[in-house]
């Protein structure tokens, strides 16, 4: 597995800052290896920017990391690839320099809690609210079942 230093940046889009790359990935392509600390489902410093990784834990990424402004979409460009207790972004599909990276979050948070949010994605499948996947309907939850995180099966 390679990953490219430089490959990603942040900038600022109509939704405030967001993660695009630099250069252009296929389809399966890991993007970045997601980095923090893990730490337990009640634990205070879980926020709105930390991840989900097993059934009891969360992963919270340092504010200054790129990879913490990857924002949501409803029809994402990327996957969290969860493989030997690492997680990384993965390309979905072919993803041309420039274009915003995002992915599901419904793929890897199973309730959101407070930090749920109102998508604005725009993308004709939105689900409008992104709270969680125990929150879907059962077509919803067909449509992202390739790429759920392990745990969420």
């Amino acid at each position: 597995m390679v990953i490219i230093d430089g490959s990603v940046e942040v900038f600022d889009n109509s939704k405030g800052k967001a993660l695009r790359c630099l250069i252009s990935f296929k389809k399966h392509d890991i993007i970045s290896a997601m980095i923090g600390t893990v730490v337990d489902y009640n634990d205070p410093r879980v926020d709105e920017y930390s991840m989900q990784i097993n059934d009891t834990q969360y992963l919270c990424g340092n504010p200054s990391d790129p990879e913490e402004f990857i924002n949501h979409s409803c029809n994402p460009s990327c996957q969290m690839l969860h493989e030997n207790d690492r997680v990384y972004l993965m390309a979905i599909r072919d993803i041309e320099a420039g274009e915003e990276l995002t992915f599901n979050y419904n793929t890897t948070e199973f309730d959101m809690r407070e930090h749920w949010f109102n998508c604005l994605c725009g993308s004709s499948n939105c689900v409008k609210e992104i709270k969680g996947y125990k929150f879907l309907n059962q077509k919803q939850k067909d449509k992202i079942k390739p790429y759920l995180a392990p745990y969420m099966v």
